[in-house]
């Protein structure tokens, strides 16, 4: 089953908390590397749901700003939190987290039974580094041109995930290629 986004307003409808969110100064888009708007954007939404499901939360806090060449996004509930030792977490949490690493951004989150959650989203704010977008470019060649090797020596009709497998590499290649050619241009593809 899939989770339900949410959205500040239909949280404060959904469970009765009141939602203040609070936006404060933007990096310009050039600042920020490729995918970390979207990143930034799921993570919220996930928290959001979160607080949704689990939290019954009286009052929550969103913001987003730059603080310190950081673009923060913070999310805070007076909801009745959880035991950080305790249970493994959720697909929720694995997925801000993973989102975060994906992006160089570090996530924080802090609770406590009874004292409600935060959740906070640091992501550099600065000139995007070409090294990880590079390399995820040359290991989805790599993943390509073994693909075509494979096919090219035990032919396609027998293996379709060959050629499942070099469709993925070329999508890969074409991705982090595009994201390299506009950052060594100075601008970031939305």
């Amino acid at each position: 089953m899939r989770a339900r986004r949410i959205s500040p307003r239909a949280l404060g409808f959904r469970t009765g908390a009141r939602v203040d969110v609070e936006i404060g100064a933007l990096p310009p888009d050039h600042a920020l590397a490729p995918g970390v708007r979207e990143a930034i954007f799921r993570v919220a939404q996930e928290g959001l749901s979160n607080v949704a499901r689990h939290a019954r939360a009286g009052h929550v806090r969103v913001s987003l700003g730059l603080i310190d060449d950081q673009l923060v996004l913070t999310s805070q509930d007076d909801g009745c939190g959880f035991a950080s030792g305790g249970a493994s977490r959720g697909m929720g949490m694995a997925n801000m987290a993973a989102r975060a690493a994906e992006i160089g951004g570090q996530l924080e989150v802090t609770s406590r039974p009874g004292g409600g959650t935060s959740v906070r989203l640091a992501v550099p704010s600065g000139p995007p580094s070409l090294r990880p977008y590079a390399a995820r470019a040359a290991g989805w060649m790599v993943v390509l041109l073994a693909s075509v090797a494979y096919l090219a020596t035990r032919g396609m009709s027998n293996h379709p995930w060959g050629a499942t497998l070099g469709v993925l590499g070329a999508i890969g290649v074409t991705r982090y290629a595009v994201a390299v050619y506009w950052i060594r241009r100075g601008r970031v593809p939305a």
